[in-house]
Protein backbone atom coordinates (compact mmCIF):
# COMPACT_ATOMS: atom_id res chain seq x y z
CA UNK A 1 0.00 0.00 0.00
CA UNK A 2 1.31 2.98 -0.88
CA UNK A 3 0.24 6.47 0.29
CA UNK A 4 1.21 10.42 -0.55
CA UNK A 5 0.29 13.54 1.01
CA UNK A 6 -1.65 16.47 -1.18
CA UNK A 7 -0.48 19.90 0.15
CA UNK A 8 -2.48 22.77 -0.69
CA UNK A 9 -1.18 26.49 -2.09
CA UNK A 10 -2.30 29.89 -2.21
CA UNK A 11 -1.63 32.82 -4.20
CA UNK A 12 -0.33 36.45 -2.52
CA UNK A 13 0.18 37.53 -6.08
CA UNK A 14 -1.50 36.22 -9.48
CA UNK A 15 -2.20 38.44 -12.99
CA UNK A 16 -4.16 36.92 -15.55
CA UNK A 17 -3.39 37.87 -19.06
CA UNK A 18 -5.60 37.78 -22.40
CA UNK A 19 -6.37 34.30 -23.53
CA UNK A 20 -4.26 32.83 -26.01
CA UNK A 21 -5.22 31.41 -29.31
CA UNK A 22 -6.03 28.25 -27.61
CA UNK A 23 -8.56 30.14 -25.13
CA UNK A 24 -6.21 29.54 -22.13
CA UNK A 25 -5.14 31.64 -20.21
CA UNK A 26 -0.95 32.68 -19.27
CA UNK A 27 -0.56 33.81 -15.60
CA UNK A 28 2.41 35.42 -13.83
CA UNK A 29 1.72 34.37 -10.04
CA UNK A 30 3.24 33.71 -6.92
CA UNK A 31 2.91 29.74 -5.62
CA UNK A 32 3.25 28.95 -2.20
CA UNK A 33 2.45 25.75 -0.41
CA UNK A 34 0.66 25.13 2.67
CA UNK A 35 0.17 22.49 5.19
CA UNK A 36 -3.35 21.60 4.41
CA UNK A 37 -3.25 18.31 2.77
CA UNK A 38 -5.12 15.36 1.71
CA UNK A 39 -4.10 12.19 1.72
CA UNK A 40 -4.41 9.80 -1.03
CA UNK A 41 -4.07 6.05 -0.49
CA UNK A 42 -3.10 3.63 -3.10
CA UNK A 43 -4.75 0.83 -1.86
CA UNK A 44 -4.00 -1.92 -4.79
CA UNK A 45 -4.89 -3.10 -8.68
CA UNK A 46 -7.99 -3.58 -9.22
CA UNK A 47 -10.47 -5.15 -11.90
CA UNK A 48 -12.19 -1.38 -11.98
CA UNK A 49 -10.92 1.55 -11.02
CA UNK A 50 -12.63 3.46 -8.51
CA UNK A 51 -12.17 6.17 -5.68
CA UNK A 52 -13.39 5.92 -2.17
CA UNK A 53 -13.18 9.37 0.23
CA UNK A 54 -13.72 10.36 3.53
CA UNK A 55 -13.95 13.68 4.72
CA UNK A 56 -12.03 15.88 7.82
CA UNK A 57 -15.53 17.45 8.61
CA UNK A 58 -18.85 18.11 7.44
CA UNK A 59 -18.12 21.21 5.40
CA UNK A 60 -15.83 19.42 2.64
CA UNK A 61 -18.17 16.47 2.86
CA UNK A 62 -21.26 18.83 1.95
CA UNK A 63 -18.97 19.75 -1.17
CA UNK A 64 -20.10 16.75 -3.20
CA UNK A 65 -16.90 15.54 -4.97
CA UNK A 66 -17.31 14.82 -8.17
CA UNK A 67 -16.14 11.10 -8.52
CA UNK A 68 -16.34 10.19 -12.20
CA UNK A 69 -14.38 10.35 -15.22
CA UNK A 70 -13.57 14.10 -14.84
CA UNK A 71 -11.88 13.58 -11.18
CA UNK A 72 -8.53 14.72 -11.08
CA UNK A 73 -7.02 11.62 -9.58
CA UNK A 74 -9.20 9.24 -11.80
CA UNK A 75 -8.16 12.10 -15.20
CA UNK A 76 -4.50 11.68 -13.93
CA UNK A 77 -4.39 7.70 -13.51
CA UNK A 78 -5.80 7.83 -17.14
CA UNK A 79 -3.20 9.65 -18.69
CA UNK A 80 -0.41 8.62 -16.29
CA UNK A 81 -1.04 4.74 -18.04
CA UNK A 82 -1.35 6.13 -21.26
CA UNK A 83 1.93 7.78 -21.44
CA UNK A 84 3.51 4.02 -19.72
CA UNK A 85 1.35 1.82 -22.01
CA UNK A 86 -0.39 0.28 -19.37
CA UNK A 87 -4.06 1.54 -20.09
CA UNK A 88 -5.55 -1.72 -19.49
CA UNK A 89 -4.39 -1.29 -15.25
CA UNK A 90 -6.79 -0.37 -12.96
CA UNK A 91 -6.59 0.54 -9.36
CA UNK A 92 -8.74 1.33 -5.91
CA UNK A 93 -7.93 4.57 -4.70
CA UNK A 94 -8.88 5.79 -0.63
CA UNK A 95 -9.07 9.86 -0.63
CA UNK A 96 -9.07 11.47 2.83
CA UNK A 97 -10.15 15.12 1.84
CA UNK A 98 -9.36 18.08 3.71
CA UNK A 99 -9.56 20.92 1.69
CA UNK A 100 -12.38 22.33 0.35
CA UNK A 101 -13.16 22.75 -3.02
CA UNK A 102 -13.98 25.52 -5.59
CA UNK A 103 -11.74 27.61 -3.15
CA UNK A 104 -8.62 28.64 -5.07
CA UNK A 105 -6.39 25.88 -2.74
CA UNK A 106 -5.71 23.86 -5.70
CA UNK A 107 -6.93 20.83 -3.85
CA UNK A 108 -8.38 18.57 -6.94
CA UNK A 109 -5.02 19.19 -8.33
CA UNK A 110 -3.10 18.52 -5.12
CA UNK A 111 -4.85 15.44 -5.89
CA UNK A 112 -3.66 14.23 -9.19
CA UNK A 113 -0.32 15.47 -8.13
CA UNK A 114 -0.37 12.67 -5.75
CA UNK A 115 -1.77 9.99 -7.65
CA UNK A 116 0.98 10.73 -10.44
CA UNK A 117 3.53 10.61 -7.85
CA UNK A 118 2.44 7.11 -5.84
CA UNK A 119 1.72 5.34 -10.19
CA UNK A 120 5.00 6.28 -10.50
CA UNK A 121 6.32 5.18 -7.34
CA UNK A 122 4.08 2.00 -7.78
CA UNK A 123 5.91 0.90 -11.77
CA UNK A 124 9.06 1.41 -10.59
CA UNK A 125 9.56 5.14 -11.40
CA UNK A 126 9.76 4.70 -15.06
CA UNK A 127 9.44 8.13 -16.04
CA UNK A 128 11.83 11.20 -14.46
CA UNK A 129 11.03 14.33 -12.26
CA UNK A 130 11.13 16.23 -15.52
CA UNK A 131 8.25 13.38 -17.84
CA UNK A 132 6.13 13.58 -14.88
CA UNK A 133 5.76 16.95 -14.74
CA UNK A 134 5.24 17.38 -18.55
CA UNK A 135 2.89 14.65 -18.03
CA UNK A 136 0.96 16.46 -14.75
CA UNK A 137 0.72 19.82 -17.49
CA UNK A 138 -1.79 17.77 -19.71
CA UNK A 139 -3.79 16.85 -16.74
CA UNK A 140 -4.22 20.32 -15.28
CA UNK A 141 -2.92 24.22 -15.03
CA UNK A 142 -2.11 23.98 -10.98
CA UNK A 143 -0.80 20.00 -10.98
CA UNK A 144 3.12 21.06 -11.96
CA UNK A 145 3.46 22.96 -8.82
CA UNK A 146 1.37 20.96 -6.78
CA UNK A 147 4.04 18.04 -7.25
CA UNK A 148 7.09 20.09 -6.44
CA UNK A 149 5.11 22.41 -4.08
CA UNK A 150 7.64 25.34 -2.12
CA UNK A 151 7.91 28.76 -3.12
CA UNK A 152 7.60 29.43 -7.02
CA UNK A 153 7.57 31.59 -9.42
CA UNK A 154 4.69 30.69 -12.01
CA UNK A 155 4.09 31.08 -15.36
CA UNK A 156 2.07 29.97 -18.54
CA UNK A 157 -0.63 28.04 -17.67
CA UNK A 158 1.02 27.09 -14.52
CA UNK A 159 3.62 24.83 -16.22
CA UNK A 160 6.14 27.20 -16.10
CA UNK A 161 7.87 26.89 -12.89
CA UNK A 162 10.68 28.90 -11.52
CA UNK A 163 11.87 27.26 -7.64
CA UNK A 164 12.34 30.22 -5.25
CA UNK A 165 14.00 29.87 -1.80
CA UNK A 166 11.56 28.95 1.19
CA UNK A 167 9.51 31.64 2.82
CA UNK A 168 9.96 31.15 6.20
CA UNK A 169 7.17 29.09 8.47
CA UNK A 170 4.52 32.09 7.97
CA UNK A 171 1.06 31.18 9.73
CA UNK A 172 -1.71 31.18 7.64
CA UNK A 173 -5.56 31.45 8.27
CA UNK A 174 -7.61 30.49 5.67
CA UNK A 175 -11.12 31.48 5.67
CA UNK A 176 -14.02 29.93 3.20
CA UNK A 177 -17.15 32.49 2.69
CA UNK A 178 -20.58 30.84 2.17
CA UNK A 179 -20.69 31.60 -1.77
CA UNK A 180 -17.93 31.34 -4.51
CA UNK A 181 -17.67 31.37 -8.09
CA UNK A 182 -16.37 28.01 -10.24
CA UNK A 183 -12.89 28.67 -11.54
CA UNK A 184 -14.29 28.59 -15.24
CA UNK A 185 -17.13 31.01 -14.51
CA UNK A 186 -13.93 33.59 -12.78
CA UNK A 187 -12.15 33.25 -16.36
CA UNK A 188 -15.09 33.74 -18.02
CA UNK A 189 -16.35 36.89 -16.09
CA UNK A 190 -12.71 38.73 -16.17
CA UNK A 191 -12.81 37.78 -20.14
CA UNK A 192 -16.29 39.68 -20.29
CA UNK A 193 -14.97 42.80 -17.99
CA UNK A 194 -11.86 43.60 -19.97
CA UNK A 195 -13.49 42.61 -23.45
CA UNK A 196 -10.80 40.12 -24.30
CA UNK A 197 -10.70 37.43 -26.46
CA UNK A 198 -8.38 34.34 -27.62
CA UNK A 199 -5.46 35.20 -29.72
CA UNK A 200 -5.43 39.12 -27.94
CA UNK A 201 -2.05 40.75 -27.83
CA UNK A 202 -1.21 40.65 -24.19
CA UNK A 203 -0.55 43.86 -22.67
CA UNK A 204 3.30 45.89 -23.19
CA UNK A 205 5.04 44.99 -19.91
CA UNK A 206 2.46 42.91 -18.17
CA UNK A 207 4.65 40.17 -17.25
CA UNK A 208 7.60 42.19 -16.52
CA UNK A 209 6.06 44.41 -14.22
CA UNK A 210 4.42 41.21 -12.42
CA UNK A 211 7.86 39.85 -12.07
CA UNK A 212 8.94 42.63 -10.21
CA UNK A 213 6.21 43.10 -8.02
CA UNK A 214 6.55 39.60 -6.99
CA UNK A 215 10.65 39.85 -6.42
CA UNK A 216 9.65 42.76 -4.31
CA UNK A 217 6.28 40.80 -1.85
CA UNK A 218 9.37 37.66 -1.48
CA UNK A 219 12.09 40.26 0.02
CA UNK A 220 9.80 41.52 2.23
CA UNK A 221 7.70 38.14 3.44
CA UNK A 222 11.59 36.70 3.87
CA UNK A 223 12.03 39.67 6.35
CA UNK A 224 8.63 39.05 7.95
CA UNK A 225 7.71 42.76 7.14
CA UNK A 226 4.21 41.97 6.38
CA UNK A 227 2.90 45.25 6.72
CA UNK A 228 5.26 46.26 3.79
CA UNK A 229 4.37 43.23 1.58
CA UNK A 230 0.62 44.23 1.98
CA UNK A 231 0.56 46.70 -0.82
CA UNK A 232 2.47 44.27 -3.43
CA UNK A 233 -0.27 41.45 -2.74
CA UNK A 234 -2.50 41.17 -5.75
CA UNK A 235 -4.87 39.12 -7.60
CA UNK A 236 -7.27 40.02 -10.51
CA UNK A 237 -9.87 38.11 -9.67
CA UNK A 238 -10.25 39.92 -6.08
CA UNK A 239 -11.78 43.08 -7.43
CA UNK A 240 -14.18 41.28 -9.90
CA UNK A 241 -15.69 38.68 -6.97
CA UNK A 242 -15.84 41.88 -5.07
CA UNK A 243 -17.87 43.59 -7.18
CA UNK A 244 -20.05 40.30 -7.47
CA UNK A 245 -19.65 38.52 -3.91
CA UNK A 246 -19.47 41.98 -1.62
CA UNK A 247 -18.97 40.60 1.66
CA UNK A 248 -15.66 39.26 0.45
CA UNK A 249 -14.73 42.91 0.85
CA UNK A 250 -16.30 42.91 3.92
CA UNK A 251 -14.32 39.84 5.53
CA UNK A 252 -11.11 41.08 4.12
CA UNK A 253 -11.77 44.11 5.82
CA UNK A 254 -12.83 42.53 9.32
CA UNK A 255 -9.43 40.71 8.95
CA UNK A 256 -7.43 44.12 9.22
CA UNK A 257 -9.76 45.40 11.97
CA UNK A 258 -8.69 42.44 13.81
CA UNK A 259 -5.03 42.83 13.32
CA UNK A 260 -4.13 41.57 10.20
CA UNK A 261 -1.32 42.83 8.48
CA UNK A 262 -1.78 40.89 5.13
CA UNK A 263 -4.65 39.14 3.64
CA UNK A 264 -5.37 38.77 0.63
CA UNK A 265 -7.64 36.07 -1.99
CA UNK A 266 -6.36 32.73 -3.57
CA UNK A 267 -6.52 31.82 -6.88
CA UNK A 268 -9.79 32.14 -8.43
CA UNK A 269 -11.37 32.04 -5.23
CA UNK A 270 -12.90 32.43 -2.68
CA UNK A 271 -10.74 31.53 -0.09
CA UNK A 272 -9.36 34.19 1.82
CA UNK A 273 -6.34 34.16 3.50
CA UNK A 274 -3.83 35.86 5.76
CA UNK A 275 -0.51 35.51 6.38
CA UNK A 276 0.63 36.01 10.14
CA UNK A 277 4.30 35.75 11.58
CA UNK A 278 3.92 32.72 13.07
CA UNK A 279 0.83 30.05 13.57
CA UNK A 280 -0.17 31.18 16.82
CA UNK A 281 -1.17 34.44 15.58
CA UNK A 282 -3.12 32.81 12.93
CA UNK A 283 -4.86 30.76 16.02
CA UNK A 284 -5.31 34.30 17.04
CA UNK A 285 -6.64 36.37 14.59
CA UNK A 286 -9.07 33.36 14.14
CA UNK A 287 -11.07 33.42 17.47
CA UNK A 288 -11.24 37.75 16.97
CA UNK A 289 -13.09 36.82 13.68
CA UNK A 290 -14.70 33.24 14.56
CA UNK A 291 -18.26 35.11 14.60
CA UNK A 292 -18.01 36.13 10.86
CA UNK A 293 -21.35 34.45 9.83
CA UNK A 294 -20.56 34.94 6.13
CA UNK A 295 -17.85 32.04 6.92
CA UNK A 296 -18.35 28.73 6.54
CA UNK A 297 -14.95 26.95 7.16
CA UNK A 298 -12.01 28.23 8.79
CA UNK A 299 -8.60 26.64 9.07
CA UNK A 300 -5.21 27.88 10.62
CA UNK A 301 -1.31 25.96 9.67
CA UNK A 302 1.52 27.13 8.04
CA UNK A 303 3.27 27.50 5.12
CA UNK A 304 4.85 24.50 3.47
CA UNK A 305 8.15 23.23 1.62
CA UNK A 306 7.35 20.78 -0.34
CA UNK A 307 4.49 19.79 -2.69
CA UNK A 308 3.15 16.35 -3.11
CA UNK A 309 5.35 13.99 -0.93
CA UNK A 310 5.31 9.66 -0.64
CA UNK A 311 4.94 9.54 2.96
CA UNK A 312 4.40 5.40 3.50
CA UNK A 313 5.38 2.61 1.51
CA UNK A 314 3.89 -1.04 2.40
CA UNK A 315 2.64 -3.93 0.40
CA UNK A 316 -0.69 -5.16 1.34
CA UNK A 317 -0.67 -8.07 3.29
Amino acid sequence: MLKAIARAKVNPFLRVLPPRDDGFHDIVSLFVSIDLQDELTLLGEAQQSSLEVSYVDDFVKEQQMDLGESNLVLKGQKLYLKAINKEDDHFRWHLRKAIPLASGLGGGSADSAACLLLLNEHYGKPLCEEELLTLSAKVGADVPFCLTGGTALVEGIGDVIEPLLPLPTLGVLLLRPNVGMETPKAYAALDSQYGWEPGMAEVKGAKEGARARIDGLVERLRHLNLPRAAPLVDNDFQELLKRKLPHIEDILQTLERAGGQLQFMTGSGSCLVAFTEDEERAKVLQEKTNYLSEVSWRHTCTIASVGAELVETKEEG
